[in-house]
């Protein structure tokens, strides 16, 4: 992600580490990835396998042990290479409620 990305957002990202699953049109289960940063609109996740700019998703989110499972839509925003086989991605959450961002 480069610097202008992240000016971009209209509220910050914090690092947030742990782990998620994600759904990619055309997988048949939800695929691991983990979580790096989180915002109010967004989060960078790091995964094993491919995925392609502007892929719309299904986030699968559990911010606490103690808390119910979050499910939102998303748009993959950019990526990058983390290796051979995985790679960092953005996502931009769609769908969220207002009392599910301020978890």
């Amino acid at each position: 992600m480069s610097a202008s990305t992240a000016e971009q957002r209209r509220f910050p990202r914090r690092p947030y580490r742990f782990d998620s699953g994600i759904s990619l049109r055309g997988e048949p289960r939800p695929r691991s990835v983990h979580v790096e940063d989180i915002g109010q609109e967004g989060a960078c996740f790091r995964s094993v396998g491919a995925v392609t700019e502007g892929s719309p998703v299904l986030v699968y989110l559990r911010l606490r042990p103690d808390s119910e499972s979050i499910e939102c839509k998303g748009k993959v925003c950019w990526l990058e290479s983390a290796g051979p086989d995985s790679c960092r991605f953005g996502v931009r959450f769609l769908d969220l409620h207002d009392d599910e961002r301020a978890e």
